[in-house]
């Protein structure tokens, strides 16, 4: 016998979405240890948190004032991508041909794993250069040009002199960057396949020979050792582990409408580019769907792209239950006990089935659905009569909960 169910009610869950998955802490530099403006911009870079140095980095914080005689790559009017803070790093070229930068690096969240696709995403902005020897005023081509140089090494690994000589794993230029005047933010980015395991990642610009085209020639002056100075600003810095593919299933009862967000599924940090491209025609990362249906969608990074598979299974809420209206509790091995039984797809939680007489009182109560009632309370067998039972239950359906409660008589026969 299979009996009518009382849907009291459900709540639908948010979607328990991991968060935004960028592998290098703190790419914002928003996480500082103190909030107070420091002396300097250089002293600055001391507050930032999870970073660790090369040289002098310098932290610019909007609303910290410097003097721009004194700091000549700061601009209080220059904006950050996103929040308050952006660093700077300094290069060099010396007469003699030589690059040299500050460096910072960082230890990500998770190790890059050998074979394993990656996005990296970083924001350059170029300040100017600054030129110590009068007559270089000119703008001169330089082999190699002025550029951001990106490292995936171990622990500390900015530090021994062998990082001097260390070829990059990868460069990011432009044409914007290469100018004698400050400019607007730059974004990059490179899809790469990791060939090694490595913990840290870390960031410089120019090290090691470089060369100048003429009319500009370089030259040994005691007096000033560097042909001249620039300074990019580095902003919200991104390294997204990019996945295979990604296989949803979303299940509910008919009639819920799924308001599915493909970015926060994905997992993708704000700021990264993506496009989400549906078998269907649509476009977006945000849909609602009702429908039950496969849909296919292709999640397309600037240099990359991986496929999304989203299965809507809208399948009934109630199970199929068998509560007996009758037993007979005289142990002779048939009917003894009062047991409901209940065949869900579904996995239940928080099961409560009572028993009370026509008084109201409760004379029975269990957590366990594999537990029924012997006809006793308290040691003490009950007379033949009719009596009240509520069962109780949860049905975890996808990311939702249907609660649901069913009431109903039975005779206890002796």
């Amino acid at each position: 016998m299979s009996k009518p169910f009382i849907l009291l009610w459900f709540t639908c869950l948010l979607a328990r979405f991991s968060p935004a998955q960028n592998l290098i802490p703190n790419g914002s530099f928003e996480a500082l240890s103190s909030f107070t403006c420091a002396d300097n911009p250089i002293a600055g870079f001391q507050f930032v948190n999870n970073w660790y140095s090369y040289g002098t980095p310098h932290l610019i914080t909007r609303g910290c004032l410097y003097d721009p005689a004194v700091w000549h790559f700061y601009d209080p009017s220059a904006e950050p991508v996103e929040g308050l803070n952006t660093i700077g790093l300094t290069g060099q070229l010396f007469v003699d041909g030589m690059y040299s930068s500050v460096a910072m690096g960082v230890s990500l969240t998770t190790p890059i794993q050998t074979g394993r696709e990656y996005y990296l995403q970083l924001n350059a902005r170029n300040r100017g250069l600054w030129h110590r020897i009068p007559d270089s005023l000119r703008v001169c081509d330089t082999d190699p040009p002025r550029q951001v140089k990106v490292y995936f090494g171990d622990q500390d690994f900015l530090y021994p002199t062998e990082f001097i000589k260390r070829p990059a794993d990868f460069t990011f230029s432009s044409a914007e960057l290469q100018e004698a005047e400050p400019g607007d933010w730059v974004l990059f980015n490179q899809c790469f396949v990791a060939a090694e395991d490595h913990s840290d990642f870390a960031i410089s610009l120019n090290r090691g020979n470089a060369s100048m085209s003429l009319p500009c020639e370089l030259r040994a002056l005691e007096d000033e050792p560097n042909y001249f100075i620039y300074h990019f600003d580095l902003d919200q810095l991104i390294l997204y582990p990019v996945p295979e593919s990604i296989d949803s299933t979303l299940s509910s009862c008919a009639g819920k409408i799924f308001d599915v967000n493909l970015r926060r599924l994905a997992r993708v940090p704000p700021g990264v580019p993506i496009v989400f491209e549906w078998e269907d025609g649509y476009s977006g990362e945000q849909r609602s769907l009702s429908e039950e249906d496969v849909y296919q969608i292709t999640a397309k990074l600037p240099c990359t792209s991986f496929p999304i598979k989203l299965i809507v299974d809208l399948t009934g809420c109630v199970p199929d239950t068998y509560v007996p209206n009758a037993f007979s509790p005289n142990r002779d091995g048939v009917n003894d006990i009062f047991q409901p039984f209940i065949n869900a797809v579904y996995p239940i939680q928080n099961y409560s089935l009572q028993i009370f007489d026509r008084w109201g009182t409760k004379l029975f109560e269990t957590d366990q659905p594999g537990t029924g009632w012997s006809g006793m309370v308290h040691g003490r067998e009950l007379e033949t009569g009719v009596y009240i039972w509520m069962m109780q239950y949860e049905l975890m359906v996808g990311d939702e909960i249907q609660r649901i409660t069913d009431r109903g008589e039975v005779l206890l026969m002796r």
